[in-house]
């Protein structure tokens, strides 16, 4: 049986979690960005009737908070334009407790964020290759 031991092992554990941390804000303007993009998609491909819910659609960004390891974008509307829901998924039409049939889904958001799934994922990967380079990886 062979021993291994590593000398400063906690010390880098502790640096890792640093470094990612600090990356946060680097990365998170590249999902910013990528967010912005799938906003503008899903504009153009909600149906329009009366616009209001195309003109509701909003990028919500959470903020960063200490010793949390995660950017978050959301592409969505607020309560008040919920139809949006059965419009993306479709829903069963039920009159006064009867099948009445069903209402198609015409889905906006889903067909924009896989149309740019890639962007969003080399947007990432800029994002956590800027913060690597300029935290202490490649000078």
């Amino acid at each position: 049986m062979t021993t291994i031991k590593i000398e400063g092992l906690e010390e880098l554990i502790r640096a890792t979690a640093r470094i990612g941390q600090q990356a946060m804000p680097i990365i998170k303007i590249e999902s910013d960005k990528a967010g912005k993009v799938i906003l503008e998609a899903a504009k153009q491909n909600v149906s329009v009737k009366s616009g209001a819910l195309q003109k509701n659609l909003k990028q919500s960004k959470r903020k960063i908070k200490a010793g949390k390891l995660s950017t978050f974008n959301y592409v969505g509307f607020d309560k008040k334009h919920a139809y949006g829901v059965p419009l993306e998924l479709g829903h069963r039409l039920i009159i006064k407790g009867t099948p009445a049939g069903a209402v198609t889904e015409r889905p906006f958001l889903r067909p924009a964020a896989d149309a740019n799934k890639t962007m969003t994922t080399d947007a990432i990967t800029a994002g956590m290759d800027k913060a690597l380079n300029e935290l202490g990886g490649k000078k």
